[in-house]
């Protein structure tokens, strides 16, 4: 599968934020209402979002993550609760509420790359990633940022359109 990875620079940045734990199958269930608050958050106090929505993902074992397969991933999908953080890249400071917190996303090298297509078909271009990091000799840093560009409620799943970032470290 060719990608279109490419190791970029990025400035600090703002963001509106929801963490939460929560099990695989349930994030579709925790991620569009927390999507839906941090809007209705911005609109009312006057801000427009930077970017498209994200979620962060927090990766404890890059090898483990991207080279799990069969019924361990399956046992995974039932099993496995992540710690995410839903939310939007700001320009404003703004001071959040009791579940929403502003957070700062860290400057530096990032591998960006567009997937296309279901969001469980994504973990082949995390394996892509992770492969020309070690073959670039960078670490990948536990955290991963897929920004939706496009909803399952807006087209067929087959055209999802998600943009990947992932922090390089040497």
């Amino acid at each position: 599968m060719e990608n279109n990875i490419e190791l970029i620079s990025r400035d600090e940045r703002k963001a509106l934020i929801i963490r939460a734990t929560v099990g695989v199958l349930k994030l579709p269930r925790v991620i569009g209402p927390a999507y839906m608050k941090i809007d209705a958050f911005l609109r009312a106090h006057g801000i427009e979002p930077k970017e498209a929505p994200f979620t962060c993902f927090q990766i404890d074992d890059w090898d483990k993550a991207v080279h799990m397969s069969g019924l361990k991933s399956l046992l995974a999908t039932f099993t496995k609760k992540l710690n995410v953080e839903m939310g939007f890249e700001v320009t404003a400071n703004v001071r959040g509420d009791e579940s929403i917190e502003q957070i700062i996303l860290p400057a530096g090298h990032y591998y960006r790359a567009f997937h296309f297509g279901h969001y469980n078909k994504i973990t082949a271009l995390y394996r892509e990633i992770y492969d020309r990091a070690r073959q670039e000799n960078y670490t990948l840093d536990n955290r991963c940022y897929e920004y939706y560009l496009n909803s399952p409620k807006e087209v067929p799943m087959d055209k999802l359109e998600t943009h990947v970032l992932v922090r390089a470290i040497k």
